[in-house]
């Protein structure tokens, strides 16, 4: 199955530490891995060596059945995981990733979305801060100071 650049465009995401990511299984997907949770292998394998191009980012998912860590790679993750990888699709998957990153780069393509968990953390660490202030400043009461 062939990979296009829009596919890898649309599954790049801005994660709340403000980097873009790809998911683990898309990865997997592009390289054609059958059993798409093969790349954590790969990944906890060759963690060092990943965590050379940056931190590391994971999180553990559960539902319903067993927790799962799923891993979020930036851009040179992604890429160094394709030269491990060493699957006959590797080397499209990192000339399509260098393009994307490109286009981002240039102000080509559209920005990338942010999901909507990332702004609700960004709103909770910026906007409340904010209200807080005005709330306090126009009230006169300190925040922590006020009862019901």
């Amino acid at each position: 199955m062939p990979i296009h650049e829009e596919a890898v465009a649309a599954a790049y995401r801005i994660c709340e530490d403000g980097m873009g990511r790809w998911l683990d299984l898309d990865l997997a997907s592009w390289l054609g891995y059958e059993n798409l949770y093969r790349i954590r292998t790969l990944i906890e394998r060759n963690r060092h060596e990943l965590e050379q191009h940056g931190l590391l980012t994971a999180v553990v998912k559960s539902s319903g059945g067993r927790p799962a860590t799923e891993f979020w790679l930036n851009p040179d993750q992604a890429t160094a995981a394709c030269q491990l990888a060493r699957t006959p699709m590797a080397e499209t998957v990192r000339v399509m990733i260098v393009k994307v990153i490109g286009r981002v780069r240039d102000g080509i393509s559209t920005e990338p979305r942010m999901e909507l968990r990332v702004l609700e953390v960004a709103a909770d660490r910026i906007v409340a801060p904010i209200l807080r202030e005005q709330r306090e400043f126009f009230t006169g009461v300190p925040a922590h100071d006020r009862t019901g």
